[in-house]
């Protein structure tokens, strides 16, 4: 009989690298499941995130109706306010039937209908409080694995950031306006300042005085406002005041060339006292009919009544502002409603100046302006329309 030679190998397979599943149709021991369950009840238990598995419960007709929890880790628990009472064996609408996690169930009916994973944030009510929460389902056979999340704090803090920021869009509105009020408060009395001492130029001693009262009372008008402005910086640094300077006006002022123009009339419109009277006084002396009102109202009032050959506005009306006023004079029939105009404005600005020529503005001179520059303008350009 022929022989059988057997060889083996001395090395034994260590019992730590024998697999169980050898082949198919295997199943795993007691043992081997008992090591699965702890492994994944471990994963549960030490994720962040509440994790939940819930099994579909249909009707007759095979619409899901409702769903059965199976499991929850510590997470969820803690999350959805479930300490004590554990909702395992509970119908979903059972343990929440607060309406407003109906929506619950149309999102997992949908997951296990579709077989595709979906993410959802919704807000939600529970126990008189209000707060947000984000979770993901996806399907496994006919029921649902949900990890969810509570993101109430990152919606409070994006709330209290929007509720900042709309603080910061108050605050820097507040500080263009004030500055804008400031800028205005400033430039009217500067300039009732410069024009007085300009005017003053040539002038016999009673027209002196009066300018030289005019130029006082601006003066102090502008202290004023330095005043407040300085008061209202001294609430962050310490306290700020300004040092009065005497100073004595010179009387050797030489008389100037007087000024030449053709009597023409000018509708004046400025809401300074001060800065009126003197750019209305200077328009006089070069020789000009001067008409002067102090708001938008009464300049269109004024203009459907006479004729006027150019006009002089200040852009900041009291009532309505400088570019609708501009707006309706040339909607005006007649020469008023193409009559030259000169707008006078408070600081250099693109936009508004852009808006200004958009109305119908001629030219635009910045406060404080010397009497030869605004002569200048306006005897070019009542000449021009002549000329056309």
């Amino acid at each position: 009989m022929p022989r059988t030679l057997r060889i083996s190998s001395g090395v034994r397979q260590p019992a730590s690298n024998r697999f169980g599943a050898s082949g198919p149709g295997h199943r795993l021991t007691s043992n081997q499941r008992a090591t699965a369950e702890e492994v994944l009840a471990g994963v549960l238990d030490s994720a962040l995130d509440g994790v939940a598995l819930l099994d579909a419960i249909r009707n007759t007709a095979g619409r899901i109706v409702d769903f059965r929890w199976t499991r929850i880790n510590p997470a969820g628990k803690k999350i959805l306010g479930r300490k004590a009472d554990s909702p395992i064996g509970r119908k979903l609408l059972t343990t929440f039937p607060d309406t407003a996690y109906g929506f619950l169930l149309e999102h997992l009916a949908e997951a296990v209908d579709s077989g595709k994973p979906l993410r959802h944030e919704r807000e939600y009510t529970h126990d008189g409080e209000r707060g947000w929460i984000e979770y993901s389902v996806a399907g496994i056979a006919d029921g649902v694995a949900v990890t969810f999340r509570d993101v109430s704090a990152r919606h409070r803090d994006a709330a209290a950031l929007q509720a900042a920021l709309a603080e910061a869009r108050k605050a820097e509105q507040a500080r263009t306006t004030f500055l804008t009020l400031m800028n205005h408060e400033l430039r009217n009395p500067l300039n009732g300042v410069v024009c007085a001492l300009d005017l003053m130029t040539g002038c016999a001693p009673p027209e002196r005085n009066l300018f030289l009262d005019t130029a006082r009372a601006s003066a102090r008008e502008l202290n004023r406002v330095v005043a407040a402005i300085l008061d209202f910086a001294s609430l962050d640094a310490g306290p700020v005041k300004p040092n009065a300077v005497p100073f004595d006006h010179p009387d050797d002022i030489r008389p100037a060339s007087p000024e030449t123009s053709l009597k023409k009339r000018i509708l004046l419109v400025d809401p300074g006292e001060a800065s009126g009277m003197v750019t209305a006084m200077m328009l006089a002396r070069a020789g000009f009919e001067v008409e002067t009102v102090a708001c938008g109202l009464e300049a269109l009032q004024v203009a459907k009544l006479r004729r006027f050959d150019a006009m002089v506005i200040d852009m900041a009306l009291p009532d309505i502002n400088g570019v609708m006023t501009v707006k309706a004079l040339r909607r005006l029939p007649g020469p008023n409603g193409s009559a030259p105009i000169v707008a006078i404005t408070e600081a250099q600005n693109v936009h508004d100046d852009q808006r200004s020529l958009a109305a119908g503005v001629t030219d635009l001179m910045v406060k404080p302006f010397r009497k030869s520059n605004l002569l200048e303008r306006l005897e070019r350009y009542i000449h021009a329309m002549v000329e056309a």
